[in-house]
């Protein structure tokens, strides 16, 4: 399968990468920081030309909280270069020849908050995003709907708290590193709210198993991949602490006005279709974690041995 990855730089288009040629994909990275293993953005309307099967769009020029800092970044940069892509597909189309199937990184943000208690979040229910990070999500899907009622073959992926991915140190993201470098660094964890956030954390492993199931259906739609397994940041804290025997300490903020504090998601959609279902439990996950990270960081290993 030839497949064309944008954001190939990022923390998951790089895992993604990695995953795709060891199934022996060929595989066309591009970012806007071009180097001699990605390609510029530039280039990407050539290739297409010279026909692709997949085209991941993962690139993206915010996270949530670099969102807030410059809202409506996502509506000078992303969606441009998002309905530049979408022409350029349809280009291929109309010219009788097969578009790849587009797949997008979205995000479950774009449901916005949750309720305490049991309801959980399908396809089907409304978007109705909290933060500048989730609108441009939500607008880019409303874009490739609207490109998808033409006819080009796309499938758009909701996914919730992705972790577990094989990084450079300096670049780990995500609440639970932080735990991790908070152990460390022998420093207070700062947790935004009092911690009974209740987040959806899905392993690299299920979800680049979920993407290759989807994509070998030649999947359209909207579909969630979520671990099912919502847990609190304190209830996090506290698996984290059981696991390495060494109590964090938490300094607690107030919780940001963007930052989704009932998230529940339904995997049912994309189980009924491929039977798919989550195989790496948030404990097992962390486990693979804590190996992970003591391997690169020896100090952190020292840490728990002096402390805990």
């Amino acid at each position: 399968m030839k497949c064309v990855v944008t954001g190939a730089r990022g923390r998951l288009g790089s895992n993604l990468c990695t995953h795709l040629v060891a199934d022996g994909n060929e595989i066309h990275r591009f970012s806007r920081n071009a180097d001699s293993m990605h390609l510029p953005l530039a280039q990407l309307s050539e290739h297409l030309q010279r026909g692709v099967d997949v085209l991941f769009h993962l690139a993206w020029s915010s996270v949530p909280s670099t969102s807030e800092i410059t809202p409506g970044i996502e509506w000078r940069e992303d969606l441009p270069l998002l309905s530049q892509l979408l022409f350029e597909l349809l280009k291929i189309q109309r010219s009788n020849r097969q578009p790849p199937l587009f797949v997008f990184f979205s995000s479950c943000s774009v449901y916005g908050e949750g309720v305490a208690g049991d309801r959980v979040f399908f396809e089907s229910n409304p978007k109705i995003p909290k933060g500048w990070y989730a609108r441009g999500k939500a607008e880019a899907e409303n874009l490739i709907e609207g490109f998808q009622s033409l006819g080009l073959p796309a499938l758009i992926l909701r996914i919730t708290n992705p972790y577990g991915f094989v990084q450079g140190r300096s670049a780990m993201q995500g609440v639970i590193p932080a735990i991790f470098h908070a152990i460390r660094d022998s420093r207070p964890l700062q947790v935004w709210g009092d911690g009974s956030a209740t987040k959806d954390f899905i392993h690299m492993e299920d979800l680049l198993n979920a993407i290759d199931f989807l994509v070998a259906n030649r999947a359209t739609g909207i579909f969630n991949i979520a671990s099912s397994q919502p847990t609190s940041v304190n209830e996090l804290v506290s698996l984290i602490e059981s696991q390495t025997g060494c109590p964090v300490e938490k300094c607690y903020r107030p919780p940001s006005a963007w930052d989704v504090q009932n998230g529940r998601y339904s995997n049912a959609r994309l189980t009924a279709l491929t039977g798919w279902v989550p195989q790496v439990s948030l404990e097992a996950g962390i486990h693979k974690g804590l190996v992970q990270f003591r391997g690169e960081n020896s100090e952190f290993a020292l840490a728990i041995l002096s402390r805990c």
